[in-house]
């Protein structure tokens, strides 16, 4: 029976906070034998096209769910493309900046900011280890799939959430001062689920792996539902299993138990 089976990145294939920088062996390993005895393997990211790091193009997953279910692609070709509203997103703009934020603007191919020499923006790639070349200036922007905020302080980034929760969708990002910005109604779990009819796979059949906040709804709409050791509780508390931690090889221990992969 083919399995289906959806992949965060953060927290869950690497951990750059705590070291891991990329993919372990084992976690390539499983990749690729998974696809060889014939499931699919989806990487189910928060992250835009453009934020993904060469290793994981060379994982060969066999296709992508990115910008917290906006964008998916299968075997190289595009399902469905979900577009952030400009109206909303210039008056958020306009707010996080006003709160001494960063905005970014995540399309598949470029991240728009409104300064790039801004000093919390450099402290966050930074942090992240990520190519600045794949920023532009927010007057560039064309079209785009999700923000990003990222705020100094707690408390802006509480009053950003309560002042815009009826206009978008917003989650804590796990381990930093900043939220994921979308559409109503479009996360992860919504993505799964059109995801899951396309290929004609029942959520018994489904399997998710992840470790945060945005994992949440993607849980929901599978049956076998593992949240990293890692995890934060929250995520604990929705899922249906536990898989050992991203540095123990979680994934891989999982696959094994489970007799997708020898």
């Amino acid at each position: 029976m083919q399995k289906i089976i959806f992949l965060d990145l953060d927290g869950t294939l690497f951990d750059v906070p705590r070291g891991l920088y990329q993919p372990t062996e084992k976690t390539k390993y499983t990749i690729r034998k998974l696809k060889e005895n014939g499931h699919i393997v989806l990487i189910c990211s928060g992250r835009c096209k453009c934020l993904l790091d060469d290793f994981i193009f060379e994982l060969e997953p066999s296709g992508y769910v990115l910008g917290n279910g906006t964008y998916f692609e299968l075997g190289g070709k595009e399902i469905f493309n979900e577009k952030f509203n400009h109206e909303i997103m210039d008056n958020m703009v306009e707010y996080i900046i006003n709160h001494d934020g960063v905005p970014f603007c995540e399309g598949q191919k470029y991240i728009y900011v409104p300064d790039l020499n801004n000093k919390l923006f450099k402290e966050f790639v930074s942090s992240w280890h990520i190519n600045e070349k794949i920023f532009k200036d927010v007057k560039e922007y064309t079209d785009f799939n999700m923000m990003m905020a990222a705020f100094k302080r707690e408390e802006d980034r509480r009053s950003f959430s309560l002042h815009y929760k009826n206009q978008a969708d917003i989650t804590n990002q796990y381990g930093f001062i900043s939220v994921d910005i979308n559409r109503l109604g479009f996360n992860k779990g919504s993505a799964v689920k059109k995801v899951l009819e396309y290929c004609n796979i029942n959520k018994k059949n489904a399997y998710a792996f992840g470790d945060g906040l945005n994992d949440i709804e993607m849980m929901q709409e599978v049956y076998n539902s593992y949240a990293m050791d890692n995890a934060c509780m929250k995520l604990k508390e929705v899922s249906r299993f536990k898989a050992p931690d991203v540095l123990d090889d979680g994934f891989y221990q999982v696959m094994l138990q489970e007799g997708l992969i020898e």
